[in-house]
């Protein structure tokens, strides 16, 4: 039970939930505790595959430049399923942007490298 409460025991989906929830509260430390050091993150569209941060550091600066950017925003997973060392979840992200409430969904599918995310691909969004 303890090693559970330091994240020792944390598994697939539940690793990505805690990655969420971090994000929820804009806690970029809290986000890069739960990503390998060479965590890749990227934005898949079509037969295009961008890499948008490469390692922590460029994660790191990427979120605080989002967050700058959105300001108030919320993320809620759905349909989250479990391949062992994959997870795939939809993401319906919201936010406020000149006092209108917006919303878009887009799938993720997670990779794990020693218990942590070390891949983040993000398919093309749909606005709700």
């Amino acid at each position: 039970m303890i090693m559970a409460l330091f994240g020792l025991m944390v598994q697939g989906p539940d690793r990505v939930q805690l990655l969420v929830d971090a994000f929820n509260r804009q806690d970029i430390v809290g986000m890069m505790a739960q990503v390998h050091p060479d965590i890749v993150w990227c934005h898949v569209d079509g037969a295009v595959l961008a890499v948008e941060a490469q390692g922590r550091e460029q994660l790191e600066a990427s979120m605080i430049a989002y967050f700058e950017g959105y300001g108030q925003v919320r993320s809620e997973l759905s349909q989250v399923c479990d391949y062992g060392s994959y997870v795939t979840a939809l993401e319906k992200v919201s936010w406020v942007r000149e006092g209108a409430k917006r919303t878009q969904s887009a799938l993720s599918v997670y990779h794990f490298k020693d218990g942590l995310i070390q891949s983040v691909w993000y398919f093309p969004a749909e606005k709700q």
